[in-house]
């Protein structure tokens, strides 16, 4: 038990100080909690705190396990210890890819689309939440209901992407329309300049004075800023 502790430690210290995305995925040799151990004894609490308390230090996530509940068996014991766990850099990383490629496949007319899609989700996730609030919570309306909130996140991602992409793209148009200024070194040479002892002045250090003047001269009705 002590030995696990430490690998607890030691994995909490390499993602804390990781950079980016980080996925931590393989055997673990220990449950996380009660239903991890379908077939076999009791589970105890020591058996799963430290292992619980080492996900929230990380401030890891455990990603959903598709097929069995549980990942290794002896005949006598079934329980779950092969599993994944992500950070929120991960997690935020893949749904960005998951956006990306839904973009690709938008066509001009699919973006059309996106708001009716956004809107029949919604309500489908209502009919769900009020069949949850007027009748027992059964797993099936709890899945569903989590993967609609699943869909409507990347779907407004999608709408709020497809916005920013118009946006850039009405940018870049007047952009290239635009008659470019160039600036004219004649007039610049013609110009006035600075002598020495302005030249000076400007380089030279601010000094107390010199904030306390400025500050001074501000009329009452101007607010200084950062600037």
């Amino acid at each position: 038990m002590q030995d696990r502790v430490k690998l607890w430690e030691d994995l909490r210290c390499l993602i804390v100080n990781a950079q980016g995305p980080v996925l931590c995925m393989g055997d673990y040799n220990a449950i996380l909690k009660v239903e991890d151990r379908p077939q076999g004894s009791p589970v105890e609490d020591i058996e799963v705190k430290s292992f619980n308390e080492f996900i929230l230090d990380a401030g890891m996530n455990e990603l959903t396990i598709v097929g069995s509940s549980y990942t290794w068996t002896n005949g006598h014991t079934c329980s779950r210890i092969d599993r994944a766990i992500v950070n929120v850099e991960w997690m935020f990383h893949v749904l960005v890819m998951e956006v990306k490629i839904e973009l690709k496949e938008l066509n001009n007319s699919e973006f059309k689309g996106v708001k009716d899609k956004i809107k029949h989700i919604r309500e489908q996730l209502h009919t769900v939440q009020t069949d949850m609030i007027d009748h027992n919570v059964v797993p099936v309306n709890k899945e569903q209901e989590k993967e609609l909130r699943k869909q409507l996140e990347k779907w407004n991602l999608v709408e709020k992407s497809a916005i920013r992409q118009k946006s850039r793209y009405h940018y870049n148009e007047k952009g290239r329309n635009a008659k470019q200024r160039s600036v004219d070194t004649t007039i610049m040479r013609r110009g006035g300049m600075l002598n020495k002892d302005q030249q000076i002045q400007i380089e030279a250090p601010i000094t107390r004075i010199d904030m306390e003047t400025a500050l001074q001269s501000i009329s009452d009705l101007k607010a200084p800023g950062i600037d």
